[in-house]
């Protein structure tokens, strides 16, 4: 959800819905580790960075959040560009289960008029 300083929903238009749902689910596919289907969500430029085997050893080193995800919301959106080229930004404030709470970023392209993960990453979020 993106919330405004008020508390209130923004008001988000259909391709920042489309955004939203499609960076949630990725995020959904790395919890599951599902490393096929969130490997095959990756742009062409990521996937220049990280062979299947290197990503599937990224996610098994790199992102272990000490904890089971328990929630999970959308505190930032930002899409721009024009309607053929399209960049969106989706932080996400993650809540893991014995842990502090963590920001995660994802990085989303259009290409050829399919959302794809440019990049991808996180920190610890702050505590309130």
């Amino acid at each position: 959800m993106v919330a405004c300083s008020n508390g209130q929903r923004a008001v988000i238009t259909n391709g920042e819905q489309e955004v939203e749902s499609l960076s949630t689910a990725w995020l959904a596919m790395l919890d599951a580790q599902d490393h096929v289907k969130s490997y095959n969500m990756l742009s062409e430029i990521f996937k220049s960075e990280y062979s299947y085997d290197e990503w599937v050893e990224s996610l098994t080193d790199e992102r272990k959040f000490g904890g089971v995800v328990v929630s999970r919301s959308v505190s930032k959106l930002d899409v721009w560009g024009s309607q053929t080229e399209k960049s969106a930004v989706v932080d996400c404030l993650t809540t893991v289960k014995g842990s502090h709470p963590i920001v995660e970023t994802v990085h989303m392209e259009l290409i050829s008029g399919k959302w794809l993960v440019a990049a991808y990453g996180y920190q610890q979020g702050e505590t309130e």
